[in-house]
């Protein structure tokens, strides 16, 4: 660990080599964007699996993509830029299916939060379409990623999304609370 910097992304090391974790995480861009787009596994949305760009991008048959992109931008997130995309993925969810959605890309990584990006993303999703989105059918599966039905139910009840913050920022404070050891950085 000689030369590590906590402040510093991995990928600006001299020498760094991306080591993809999974098939579906292909580079950094990917591996940074993931926290954001992964509870879409538990929807009827496509997480991009089958497509030149899993979890960067996002999509559906159902999706009108310029409507859910003013929906999105409208919160002005710091960090991260959304375009809109089309695409069929070659398998996974609606395989062969032209889907509409949205493109990712990180623009400034201090300012990206995922976490915040994610609950954007779902509750415009939800807003537009609580129907097709599949919130109560993936909900076991949506709840083990998230780690509680918490996050679930607030997005489904369209809990304002600084609550939906302030309540994880919350979390994270009584867990190093209760596990300080875990929490002792060095110096930077």
């Amino acid at each position: 660990m000689q030369g590590y910097r906590r402040g510093t992304p991995v990928d600006e090391y001299e020498g760094f080599r991306f080591v993809s974790p999974s098939p579906n995480i292909k580079s950094t861009a990917a591996a940074l964007v993931y926290p954001a787009t992964v509870f879409l596994e538990a929807t009827k949305v496509s997480e991009g699996r089958g497509s030149d760009a899993p979890f960067m991008q996002f999509g559906a048959p159902f999706i009108d993509s310029a409507r859910l992109l003013q929906e999105v931008q409208a919160c002005r997130l710091p960090g991260v830029e959304f375009s809109s995309v089309q695409f069929v993925p070659k398998s996974g969810k609606f395989r062969s299916e032209q889907c509409f959605g949205l493109k990712l890309r990180v623009s400034d990584r201090k300012h990206f939060s995922p976490f915040t990006t994610s609950a954007v993303l779902l509750l415009a999703l939800q807003k537009l379409y609580p129907s097709n989105l599949g919130l109560q059918e993936g909900g076991a599966f949506f709840d083990r990623l998230a780690g509680t039905p918490l996050y679930r139910e607030m997005i489904l009840k369209q809990v304002p999304l600084e609550v939906i913050t302030e309540a994880s920022r919350k979390d994270v404070l009584e867990f190093e609370r209760m596990y300080p050891e875990r929490f002792i950085y060095p110096e930077q």
